[in-house]
């Protein structure tokens, strides 16, 4: 198949359907000192500051110890609709951890 041009090459196009969902991302930096096992005990869990993403208002819970006795020592992570809603909302989500690490410099 000619181009209309008469250049002799087959003419290329492309497009995309991109579906018009919603998205964002959130920062939470917890204190290395937090993610011992032995600093909170297994159920006990620490809240993010309140954020928006898709017009809802949401928290990452993270259990430092295990959210259950079966998960103590593994660090549970969730994230929590923040509002009270009239229709379930769904939500898809990944979270990835990035260990920042500090060099101690003594000086003399």
């Amino acid at each position: 198949m000619a181009s209309a041009f008469g250049s002799g090459k087959p003419s290329r196009s492309s497009s995309a359907i991109v579906a018009d969902r919603p998205s964002g991302h959130h920062d939470l930096k917890i204190d290395a000192s937090l993610l011992d096992a032995t600093s909170v005990p297994t159920g006990e869990f620490l809240l993010s500051c309140p954020f928006t993403v898709g017009g809802h208002r949401w928290r990452i819970v993270t259990y430092p110890n295990g959210d259950c006795p079966e998960a103590a020592g593994y660090f549970s992570v969730y994230l929590r609709l923040n509002e009270d809603v009239a229709e379930p909302v769904t939500a898809q989500m990944q979270f990835s951890v990035t260990v920042e690490k500090r060099a101690l410099f003594f000086l003399k």
